[in-house]
């Protein structure tokens, strides 16, 4: 996980190891108000192919990240928010 205060991006790859991903959801913080004042947008991949990741705007400063374990196991999952 990693987030750069100078181009305002965020990034998170996780391992769909079953051990240790038992949920299907991800949930991320994110200060829209600071880091995002203009909208936020978000790239969600798996290595796992396409559409086996996808993401959801929940709440003001809360994103989800649904994902199904079976699918990305033993993968990664990607996620990448940048400033619009």
């Amino acid at each position: 996980m990693r987030y750069s205060n100078v181009n305002f991006t965020f990034l998170l790859i996780f391992q769909g190891d079953p051990q240790f991903v038992t949920a299907n959801t991800t949930k991320i913080y994110l200060n829209e108000a600071l880091h995002y004042p203009n909208g936020f947008s978000v790239v969600s991949v798996s290595s796992a192919g396409p559409n086996t990741v996808t993401w959801s705007h929940v709440s003001t400063n809360h994103i989800e990240v649904v994902h199904n374990p079976e699918m990305v196991k033993n993968g990664t999952v990607t996620v990448a928010i940048s400033r619009n």
